[in-house]
């Protein structure tokens, strides 16, 4: 067997003569070799090693770490107090609350647009027999001795003065929400007291929800409500929808 010109190294203890391969070849530096060169010789290292050295690393510091922390610790899924968009029109308006299965307060999406009580009922759910809720079905929850709504300024079908003439309220919009005025009269009273809660102008004079009792139209239980008086015209943000 040859080895081409091997070195011999005496052992002096057993005078014994072995053959000693070749030097090793010098192997290609890794990425580390080409790092540490450049960082002996001052020179900038190779950007693409020190990315690939890290790409398998989890390497998250300062608020993205707290962040990623955070996201992973509390991830419960959606909000169980989430409104769903019962009773109202999708496009228009989302749901502010549930009063029934029947009865919902709908507001406006948005802060640029208005409505007036003729077309309050386009916050209503164009399906499912939703529309803008009756006066009497409205009292039916929210009369005299029942609770105060969760949001006042809410548009009803009901309508307490008709032309200039008042009346007890009832069950549909008013016949004009062009906002006409008149002879500015009485036209509410407080529940508790009688006194006199609301004078008017307005010859067309619709519902709206609101935190006290009130006694619109007429002075009759007839006409107790959580509700109070207002131009048909006038521009609202609410409205309340029922179905059968």
């Amino acid at each position: 067997m040859r080895f081409g010109l091997p070195v011999l190294v005496l052992l002096s203890a057993c005078h014994v003569l072995l053959p000693l391969s070749e030097p090793p070849r010098e192997q290609p530096r890794t990425d580390q070799g080409r790092a540490d060169a450049a960082i002996d010789g001052n020179a900038s290292p190779d950007r693409s090693s020190v990315s690939d050295a890290t790409s398998d690393r989890d390497v998250t510091t300062g608020s993205d770490a707290a962040t990623k922390d955070k996201g992973a610790a509390k991830d419960t899924g959606p909000a169980k107090d989430a409104p769903v968009n019962v009773g109202c029109d999708p496009v228009t308006a989302t749901t502010h609350t549930v009063v029934n299965s029947k009865m919902v307060l709908c507001t406006r999406k948005g802060t640029t647009t208005f409505y007036t009580q003729c077309d309050a009922h386009l916050l209503c759910s164009p399906t499912g027999g939703w529309g803008l809720c009756p006066a009497s079905v409205y009292q039916s929850q929210h009369g005299p001795t029942g609770p105060a709504p969760a949001l006042s300024k809410a548009w009803i079908a009901g309508c307490a003065r008709e032309g200039g003439k008042l009346q007890a309220p009832t069950d549909s919009v008013c016949g004009s929400c062009a906002g006409k005025l008149t002879q500015s009269i009485d036209v509410a009273w407080k529940c508790a007291t009688g006194a006199v809660s609301y004078t008017s102008a307005a010859a067309h004079l619709g519902l709206v929800t609101d935190g006290q009792c009130e006694k619109v139209g007429a002075i009759t239980s007839a006409a107790a409500g959580y509700w109070a008086p207002v131009s048909a015209g006038s521009p609202q943000t609410a409205a309340v929808c029922c179905r059968p």
